[in-house]
């Protein structure tokens, strides 16, 4: 076995170029992590309802609640029974009274939206409000964070046999590339399931990093213990 207390010896101490390695890590963990907890913003699930021609040009001056109350079936708190439906009245009839007092909505029955409107005082937009993952695709947006961990655990098995194989070094570089052409497709995903392919390969990326990073700063964490602080490493 090789004596670890040599090779720091003949390293040198902490230096140059051990703080831009650490520097290069902790640029790469940083988007790592925040991909980690990207899910829980870009997945984000605002309120919703039917789209309606008043919610473009007719007319503008009507709330949000009464705009709800005149497309979707309420509650006694005021919140929708069913967002994914819709009273069955054609709005434009309404334009020769000039408003919409000739709706009578206890005289319809409901029907599938065709299209929806998305409360975007939150977020302006969310691949929830983009591919429409609501109503009887609603589970599709419980699938991509799912399919992001699957990639998490994938990455680790494949990756961590990679290393062993061509090294540490390697894998990082390997893997760096793939974070980042992953994170384009990702951005620029025009499908759902195009989008989850990239989200799914960004999790087997980055899995796969830090399987090489968790050793360079174990050898980092070394050379600071040991030369700084006369700490054998472990």
């Amino acid at each position: 076995m090789i004596d670890f207390d040599v090779l720091l010896r003949a390293l040198g101490p902490f230096g140059t170029y051990q703080i831009v390695v650490f520097i290069a890590l902790l640029y790469y963990q940083i988007p790592a992590g925040m991909n980690s907890l990207a899910s829980v913003f870009i997945s984000y699930t605002p309120a919703y309802r039917c789209e309606m021609p008043f919610d473009v040009d007719y007319p503008n001056d009507l709330s949000d609640l009464e705009k709800t109350n005149l497309t979707t079936p309420l509650n006694k708190n005021n919140e929708p029974n069913d967002p994914c439906v819709r009273y069955a009245y054609n709005v434009t009839e309404c334009e020769i009274a000039g408003d919409l007092s000739c709706v009578e909505m206890n005289e319809y029955e409901t029907i599938a939206c065709e299209s929806y409107y998305f409360d975007d005082s939150i977020f302006t937009e969310t691949t929830v409000t983009e591919f429409e993952l609501i109503c009887e695709k609603r589970t599709l947006n419980a699938v991509g964070t799912m399919t992001y961990w699957i990639g998490i655990l994938l990455g680790a098995l494949v990756f961590g046999n990679i290393a062993d194989r061509i090294g540490r070094r390697g894998n990082l570089i390997l893997t760096s590339y793939g974070f980042l052409l992953s994170m384009l497709g990702t951005a620029y995903s025009n499908s759902v399931a195009v989008f989850f392919f990239f989200r799914f390969a960004t999790a087997v990326f980055v899995s796969g990093a830090n399987i090489g990073i968790f050793t360079y700063r174990k050898y980092q964490y070394c050379y600071f213990n040991n030369i700084n602080k006369n700490h054998r490493c472990k």
